[in-house]
């Protein structure tokens, strides 16, 4: 028993020496007039350069489509999509090659004529047009787009927060589904587009993406029924056609992920631009505070006076950077 009481008491006593000799890291100690060193000018210019060198490695090694920085997998859009469809307590959707030709055709249409909607301004194409031309008849269709993200769970979350573009991902009607992520410049900036087209083959007809055979059409002319089309948010310029067969879907507030699965992709690094930035800054604003906190001790003089006025106009700083990464808009749903 002695023993142990021994060894905890050298271990007390070796822990308070280490922090001690160490204190001057992240506190003025000994003495107050001077900064702690992890505040110094020179540790500030390191974090700097680390903070770039981590930015830089993070863009060179994360997941990437056409040369631009981004971690969205078709794969996973898929599985998270059909998992808010499980969620609903609907059966899954099939990934089909005629409308994911379709989506690749309708993104390049929109890089191609510069634009960002459901129809082209000039009034040349429709969403229908695509899937039509793909070779896929279908009964029901929809178009959900979104583009400036950085992750497959943010996309499918914000498509899950409008009531429109949930309606189409819960559809009972659709069967099948096909999407690409694709960048390129619109509108003058880099961007990501990610189409994803929803549809039911008509009655007797094979959309499946192995089948390479045009549909069957009974008689002298195609009988093919009216798109159905998703009402769009306000402000949004889309399709407003209604199928009259169309089957409303409940408003599920679900988000696919498990709240673990929703932290780790909040704060990983490869996943969220945002993590780093604000992990710096809660870092210097530590420091600074404890700077502060430590110099209030006993009175100031005139030199710690001076210091206080520029921790006060650095946490300042840093608060206002730290607000505007945060505020930063992930990107956009149409």
């Amino acid at each position: 028993m002695y023993n142990l009481v021994e060894m905890i008491r050298r271990i007390g006593n070796n822990l308070i020496q280490f922090c001690v000799k160490n204190a001057c890291y992240v506190l003025p100690y000994p003495n107050k007039g001077q900064r702690a060193r992890f505040v110094k000018n020179s540790a500030l210019f390191l974090y700097v350069l680390l903070l770039l060198f981590l930015q830089l490695y993070i863009y060179e090694t994360s997941p990437q489509i056409l040369g631009f920085a981004t971690n969205i997998k078709v794969d996973e859009l898929y599985s998270l999509l059909n998992q808010e469809r499980q969620e609903a307590g609907l059966a899954n959707l099939t990934r089909n090659s005629k409308l994911e030709n379709a989506a690749k055709a309708k993104a390049q249409d929109m890089f191609n004529k510069n634009y960002w909607a459901h129809y082209a301004p000039d009034g040349s194409t429709t969403p229908w047009q695509f899937i039509s031309a793909s070779g896929y008849s279908y009964k029901y269709a929809g178009e959900n787009l979104a583009k400036d993200f950085d992750t497959s769970a943010g996309v499918v979350d914000a498509w899950m927060a409008s009531s429109s573009h949930r309606a189409n991902i819960v559809n009972g009607n659709y069967k099948d589904m096909g999407l690409v992520a694709i960048n390129g410049v619109l509108q003058g900036e880099e961007t990501t587009l990610i189409v994803n087209f929803f549809a039911t083959p008509l009655a007797g007809n094979l959309a499946t993406g192995a089948s390479g055979s045009s549909p069957t059409v009974s008689g002298s002319t195609q009988s093919q029924a009216k798109p159905e089309v998703q009402p769009k948010a306000v402000a949004v310029v889309g399709p407003t056609e209604k199928n009259p067969g169309k089957v409303e879907a409940e408003e599920l507030a679900v988000t696919g992920l498990s709240p673990v699965q929703q932290v780790l992709a909040a704060v990983s690094p490869a996943t969220s631009p945002k993590t780093l930035p604000l992990g710096f800054g809660f870092f210097l604003m530590s420091l600074f505070a404890l700077d502060e906190l430590s110099m209030l001790r006993g009175g100031l003089t005139r030199i710690e006076l001076r210091r206080t006025g520029e921790n006060v106009s650095h946490m300042a700083l840093l608060g206002l950077l730290m607000l505007l990464v945060w505020l930063t808009q992930a990107g956009g749903v149409l």
